[in-house]
């Protein structure tokens, strides 16, 4: 059985991975837009498609979108 974190949030994959449990990651565009949006109000220049990317850098697994 593999186990799979549903997030957009990096930080959430980040330490889901460090549990080494994790191996890979489901997500969705709403998940997407809603993490996008928090880091912009925080100031944050970031695009949907450089995010994504970013997600994918973190983890050593699979991603689905």
């Amino acid at each position: 059985m593999k186990i799979f974190i549903d997030t957009a949030d990096i930080d959430e994959i980040k330490e889901a991975y460090s549990w080494g449990i994790v191996d890979g990651v489901t997500t969705n565009p709403s998940l997407i837009k809603k993490a996008v949006d928090k880091l912009k109000a925080g100031g944050k220049e970031v695009t949907m498609e450089d995010y994504i990317g970013d997600i994918c850098l973190a983890v050593d697994g699979p991603v689905s979108l």
